[in-house]
């Protein structure tokens, strides 16, 4: 770490590095935050993050089909597995998912619409 001000953890930290010896990223931890503004500026609306739109998109696919599995809701959205039962246990938390019955045999429920 070359800098104290990288609290951030990247997601690839070797591209990461490249990116910044290579002088595209000054800092870690605020491409979002450059993105959100960079939008504003030229007046338009701040880009939508890919967890809401997937967790969206789970609750949906789960009203449809309560039955799904987690492998089946992941296929569907395109992101893993983990990040579907992930997403689960945030909604079941959060009081707006319950599963009724086992694991195999029963099915979800959504509770807010």
């Amino acid at each position: 770490m070359i800098n104290n001000v990288m609290s951030s953890r990247p997601r690839n930290p070797l591209l990461a590095n490249a990116c910044f010896l290579g002088g595209y990223i000054d800092v870690w931890g605020r491409g979002t935050l450059k993105i959100i503004n960079a939008c504003k500026d030229a007046g338009m609306p701040e880009p939508e993050s890919n967890v809401e739109k997937g967790s969206e998109k789970i609750l949906e696919l789960i009203k449809v089909s309560p039955e799904i599995s987690a492998e089946e809701l992941a296929s569907s959205i395109g992101i893993s597995s983990r990040a579907v039962e992930k997403q689960i246990v945030v909604f079941k938390k959060k009081g707006l998912l319950k599963r009724i019955g086992p694991a195999r045999g029963g099915h979800w429920e959504v509770i807010v619409d």
